[in-house]
């Protein structure tokens, strides 16, 4: 969804990494970021038994 909004094909229509891909982006790597720890944890306890 972000790389579509950089490339002009999202509902904006506009071509280029403007707010709205900021504000996309931000939340992804967000949530990217939380999905490494969560893997990060789930790796140690396995890991632990």
């Amino acid at each position: 969804m972000v790389v579509k909004e950089a490339e002009g094909n999202s509902i904006t229509g506009k071509i280029g990494k403007g707010p709205v891909y900021k504000e996309k982006k931000q939340a992804y790597d967000k949530t990217d970021a939380e999905l490494t720890e969560l893997k990060s944890i789930s790796t140690s306890n396995d890991i632990r038994q």
